[in-house]
This record gives structure tokens, sequence and C-alpha cells, in this order.
């Protein structure tokens, strides 16, 4: 079964590796999303959603838009949350960006996400404050689209480096005072 494998969810199309996204994504948080739409039928997204990769979610209950929104694009979705104000029943749209077979409004969706756009036509911005740091995941993405576990372990590993350099502080700082003792002493 190929990253590509048409998969449901809710009766809703997507492919394996974009589900497999979400699952990671519904883990962390401890929720299940309902997919409203996947992949097909793009007249009611202005074609958004005629290739892979593109998913239209609900708001689990008890989580805030901004933290369903974060975690997704922490798993590498250009996503926002869609409200009445932009025209939209409440939903999250959400794209995986490391998908190389998204049809082109999608594309054009995730270059906005990238630019700072809310990815709807028009030049606004994104109204939601948290966004991803583009070096921080794009490493991680290529022909067979986003490796989550590869981007896990380096979002470890920065963070294990940054604890060996504060202990390196403390160390050289209680070294420092050591000393200073000592020569006190003498």
């Amino acid at each position: 079964m190929g990253e590509y494998t048409t998969v449901y969810r809710n009766g809703k199309p997507m492919p394996r590796r974009t589900l497999d996204n979400l699952r990671r994504v519904e883990k962390r948080l401890g929720v299940t999303f309902y997919c409203w739409q996947g992949t097909g039928d793009g007249s009611l997204s202005g074609g958004t959603h005629t290739g892979p990769g593109v998913v239209d979610l609900n708001l689990p209950t008890g989580r805030t838009p901004a933290r369903l929104v974060r975690e997704l694009r922490d798993a590498g979705f250009a996503a926002w949350y869609r409200t009445h104000d932009d025209g939209f029943d409440p939903h999250i749209h959400a794209v995986d960006i490391g998908s190389s077979k998204l049809s082109a409004s999608a594309t054009w969706q995730v270059s906005e996400y990238l630019a700072g756009g809310d990815g709807l036509t028009g030049a606004d911005l994104d109204r939601q404050a948290y966004r991803t740091v583009n070096g921080d995941w794009y490493p991680y993405t290529g022909r067979h689209g986003f490796d989550w576990q590869a981007w896990q372990q380096a979002r470890r590993l920065r963070d294990r480096l940054a604890t060996l350099a504060q202990r390196i502080r403390h160390l050289s700082s209680t070294r420092k005072r050591l000393r200073r003792t000592l020569e006190r002493l003498s």
C-alpha cells in the first residue's frame, strides 16, 4: 500500500499519507477529527480538493481552533480555521504540504501559507498567530512526502542539545565560582 493509495475517513477519500499524518496529530491531542471533505469533488472549494492531500475537518469538542491549527501546522499541514467571516461554516482546512500530487489550487494555498497569507483569494494575511518556521519542517518533505519520524527525531535532538548547552553553562559558572573560592582559601 503506497503513500498515495486512497483510504477513507468518514466515507471521504484521501491519500494514506494524509490520513497517517492526521492520526499522528489526533494521537498527540487525544482527539478524533471528523472529515467533512477529502479528495475528490473540488467544485465546492475552487478546485482545491480535486487533488490528494487536502481535507476539511471538524472542531473536536473541548479544543480551541488555535491549538488544533498549531498542531496540524507542526505536523506539516498548511492549516487555517475557516469561519462565517470567511464565508464558510466553521471548520479547519488543511493541506498536506509534503504531498507531491496537490492540485494547482492547493499548491497555491501552500505558497500563500509560506508567505503568511490566509490561503483565500485576495491578499489577506493569516489571522492565526502561530506560524511554523519555514525551515523547520521543510527538510523533511521530499518526493516521499513529509517524514514525521525524521522531523520528530530532529526536534528531540534539538531539545536535547538545548538542555546540554544549559547544563554546560551551569557547570561553567559553578567551576568559576569554585575557582574563586579556592583562590580565597589559598
